[in-house]
């Protein structure tokens, strides 16, 4: 028992925090220091002394903690093997429904504005006898909406980076163990540079797909909202604007997939050069003591 007393750290570990630590570290960054980027001015004023060391960054929040996530994300995988989106859903579901919540509040206050400014006009601008306070209280209710839909997007994208962090760390986790249990067969069938770019490349758009989830109904509902107010507005004439979108879809339809068969092709080239070079790097004194270093080496300049 003793020495158990004796090897403790003094400080608590980051998978047992306390909720004292949690609402420390919570409350060095607001609301508004998230909308106005307030929480890199200290971070200015210590990078103008010294060089930024790790100790000088804010902690990540406990429950954002790469050891934790990992040691959760496996022992979610082990009870649910081939399901990662019931993984996904414990780890991060609550955190993706607010920021739902979100992304719907920020497009509401985006469209509240052209309705505020509608009636701002009709109201105000047009009618003489209107009161001085009544166009005031229209400027700050657009202000109010500008602010909120700017307030609502950053916490919204803030709680996705959270999950895009908890996802690359369990993704990593479990792709560096399947790493370390393949066999020989599968290590020959896959390659050194097949298994490295789906621990790297395939993690990190995974990860950063994770923020823009929201963005994937998000544009057809303001599409659909702001089509329904363009019908009272404009009638037919909204009739030519719809079928310029409409043409424009399939060319962009085209460029995406075009990018993509580009980028894949990118990735198996990477792949066969990363193969090429773990191979002469394992091979390296053989290949010297035999004098064989010129064709390789060639190959390796092309």
């Amino acid at each position: 028992m003793s020495v158990e007393t004796e090897t403790r750290p003094s400080r608590a570990p980051l998978l047992e925090p306390t909720h004292r630590t949690h609402h420390r570290h919570r409350s060095r960054i607001g609301a508004l220091s998230l909308v106005f980027f307030g929480w890199v001015v200290p971070l200015l004023r210590v990078s103008w002394r010294k060089q930024l060391g790790e100790e000088d960054l804010l902690p990540l929040w406990w429950r954002d903690d790469v050891e934790r996530n990992a040691r959760r994300g496996a022992d979610l995988w082990e009870q649910r093997r081939g399901a990662f989106r019931h993984i996904f859903w414990q780890t991060c579901g609550g955190q993706f429904l607010l920021g739902g919540v979100y992304r719907i509040l920020s497009d509401a206050c985006s469209l509240g504005q052209p309705l505020l400014l509608r009636s701002f006009l009709s109201d105000f601008v047009q009618d003489p006898s209107a009161p001085w306070w009544l166009g005031a209280a229209y400027g700050a209710a657009l202000v109010a909406c500008s602010f909120f839909a700017a307030l609502f997007d950053v916490a919204g994208h803030f709680i996705g980076s959270r999950q895009a962090v908890r996802t690359e760390t369990i993704l990593k986790t479990l792709m560096f163990n399947k790493a370390l249990r393949l066999s020989a067969a599968s290590r020959g069938a896959f390659g050194v540079g097949d298994v490295l770019t789906r621990m790297s490349v395939d993690v990190q758009r995974v990860s950063d797909l994770i923020p823009w989830l929201h963005y994937s109904y998000s544009p057809f509902l303001m599409l659909g909202v702001a089509l329904s107010m363009l019908v009272t507005q404009v009638r037919l004439a909204l009739v030519f604007g719809l079928a310029v979108v409409l043409v424009m879809m399939p060319l962009a339809a085209v460029v995406i997939a075009k990018s993509y068969a580009l980028e894949e092709v990118l990735m198996k080239r990477r792949d066969e050069r990363t193969k090429l070079m773990s191979e002469i790097l394992r091979a390296a004194k053989g290949v010297k003591a035999s004098g064989l270093h010129a064709p390789p080496g060639g190959r390796v300049q092309a």
